[in-house]
């Protein structure tokens, strides 16, 4: 990956750089291959749910976070940041669509930013 972002996590080293950003459009594509990865982050920005609101994160054609109001609030840090690591995942193959889906039902929901990283290479 890049060097260490000046942006939103300079000290983690987070790379938010648009190639790795999540979309709701149901067609962004991932621009590495994360079918084998030992780790990948996601992290959400600026996310709020209300009501029965609902967010779903799809990485290649498998949800891998969901989250109701509750949920969301909880897995909040201080920033309002959520990041979530997913380790050993073994996703399908088929679909390279990496996306989000807001479902406002009764509630609302937004989302200023969603990303997902490579942490640990290949897992061979």
């Amino acid at each position: 990956m890049s060097a260490r972002s000046t942006g939103i996590f300079p000290r983690e080293g987070f790379s938010l750089d648009n190639a790795f950003a999540l979309d709701d459009s149901g067609s962004s594509v991932s621009p590495v291959n994360l079918r084998h990865c030992r780790t990948i982050r996601l992290i959400l920005i600026g996310a709020q749910l209300t009501g029965d609101a609902l967010l779903a994160v799809e990485i290649y054609g498998q949800v891998v976070f969901g989250a109701d109001a509750s949920d969301l609030a909880a897995a909040k840090d201080a920033n309002g940041v959520v990041i979530v690591h997913f380790r050993g995942y073994n996703l399908p193959t088929g679909s390279e669509v990496v996306s989000y889906a807001l479902v406002p039902s009764t509630g609302t929901a937004s989302l200023e930013g969603a990303f997902i990283e490579l942490v640990d290479g290949p897992a061979y």
